[in-house]
């Protein structure tokens, strides 16, 4: 029998769980939606980090039903953040997350950028530690962890804390720590993604559905899973990085000095992964199906919907900006913009450029890699866009880049079945096991005449937020 691998994905909006075997190929799948939190205060993100849990057992149940218990080989979880988990000596949450894209951890980010001196890096999750630990000193005075989305739900799973580091990435980097003043005591000892971490208690296989003993491995951020799971595995591969954020993340082969521009250390000796996480475009689609799409369509009807119109939305641009905006421009204050609205524009339209934003947005940090001496080669699309083919050729004109579709388009949840099957020492490390369960289904060119268009609509697109920029934040001090 061949051993099966189970991912867990605790995402923003929704949390997942898949079912692999050792090909990469996926089996199952289930996935449980949950609300953003919001308020009157503005920007307010949060989340309660046991609906995470409740959404983990039941996807967990789902997948596993029927399953034999001894195919079974490990399970790994990798989420979302920065979205730091408060919990007490027992592993019970204090109080709610303070999500990665809520608007009151960016003052401590540019402060912590300011005393170390370069931009701080999209991943660490001080600024929101911080965040919690200031906002209730009477919880945080009972504090025992500050955890990882994806720690948090493997220490319900095994019992065990841990903080999961890959590479050079850390989410509590010790230089900027000792900056903050995070306190090292509240972090929970340090050990290797793809590490085993415990084994699944008899608690937690109960309310699973999964057998006790099955091994937990330790997990990474969503981001740097979604790496793994599109084989970024030579200079010039570059994953788009599909969720609620959206992201480009290129393979290169030396390290980018960039302040704008997101560098680590990478699973293969002199590889570096090289790139950026946006602030919105994934939660962009979300926000026009609820606010302007008609009631009850499904991304699918407004893809179709939007393709009536001509490539450009007959001169209709959207800036995606709805959360302030992260790579490449770094400015909380940013704001989504329709611009070039007319009366023949139709809801069609709209929904056309919003799509058309995300290739935008991720052509704009391509570009700036480039600058940077970075070259993308060929983009992987990642994520419940990728199952589209038509958005999948959308990007590839907009972008002029080739698109690979990946056989698993779930490439996070991927990215964790990997990790499992290097903690249950099905693979000697990330690498072998990236070029064993990931496989590209097809690759699209982009179109010549399509490209040319979209890239006279780019220059316009390019100079929006300058042309803005003190337009923005003249209006975040009104509306303070």
């Amino acid at each position: 029998m061949r051993p099966l691998l189970i991912g867990v994905d605790v995402g923003t909006t929704e949390t997942k769980a898949g079912l692999f075997d050792i090909a990469g190929n996926l089996l199952r799948l289930s996935a449980r939606g949950y609300p953003i939190l919001g308020g009157e205060e503005p920007g307010r993100a949060e989340q309660d980090p046991l609906v995470w849990w409740q959404a983990v057992r039941e996807t967990l149940r789902e997948v596993s039903q029927g399953v034999p218990a001894d195919s079974l080989a490990a399970l790994c979880v990798q989420g979302q953040g920065p979205s730091p988990v408060l919990v007490d000596q027992n592993g019970v949450p204090l109080r709610n997350v303070i999500l990665w894209m809520d608007a009151r951890a960016a003052s401590m980010r540019e402060e912590l950028s300011a005393r170390l001196g370069r931009p701080v890096s999209p991943f660490t999750h001080i600024p929101q530690a911080m965040c919690l630990l200031q906002q209730d000193d009477l919880r945080a005075a009972g504090a025992r962890w500050i955890l990882t989305s994806w720690d948090f739900v493997a220490l319900r799973l095994c019992g065990q804390a841990a903080t999961s580091v890959m590479a050079e990435f850390h989410p509590f980097p010790p230089a900027l720590r000792e900056v903050a003043g995070l306190p090292a005591s509240l972090l929970a000892p340090q050990i290797e993604a793809g590490q085993p971490l415990g084994r699944l208690t008899a608690p937690a296989a109960e309310e699973t559905g999964l057998p006790v003993g099955l091994p937990v491995v330790t997990g990474v951020h969503d981001g740097m899973a979604t790496f793994m799971g599109a084989g970024l595995v030579r200079a010039g591969l570059a994953a788009d990085v599909d969720g609620a954020s959206g992201g480009l993340a290129l393979c290169w082969d030396r390290p980018v000095e960039e302040q704008d521009i997101f560098c680590e250390a990478w699973v293969t000796p002199g590889q570096y992964i090289v790139g950026g996480a946006m602030a919105a475009l994934g939660l962009s689609v979300d926000w026009y199906r609820e606010q302007i799409a008609l009631p009850g369509s499904s991304i699918e009807d407004i893809l179709t919907g939007a393709m009536t119109v001509p490539p450009g939305a007959d001169g209709l641009l959207f800036l995606p900006y709805l959360a302030g905006e992260r790579a490449p421009i770094w400015d909380q204050q940013a704001r989504g913009v329709f611009f070039g609205l007319t009366l023949r524009h139709t809801r069609n339209h709209l929904a056309r450029a919003v799509f058309e934003s995300v290739a935008f947005a991720i052509r704009h940090l391509a570009e700036r890699l480039a600058r940077a001496g970075a070259q993308v080669c060929e983009l992987r699309v990642c994520g419940g866009q990728a199952r589209s083919m038509v958005w999948n050729q959308l990007k590839a004109d907009v972008t002029g880049l080739p698109v690979a579709v990946l056989q698993v388009t779930e490439a996070a949840l991927l990215g964790a079945a990997i990790l499992a099957a290097v903690g249950a020492g099905l693979f000697p490390d990330v690498r072998m096991g990236m070029e064993n369960m990931v496989r590209v289904k097809e690759r699209l060119e982009p179109h010549t005449a399509e490209h040319r268009r979209y890239s006279e609509l780019y220059e316009v697109y390019k100079r929006l937020y300058p042309d803005l920029r003190e337009s923005f934040h003249q209006l975040a001090r009104v509306v303070t």
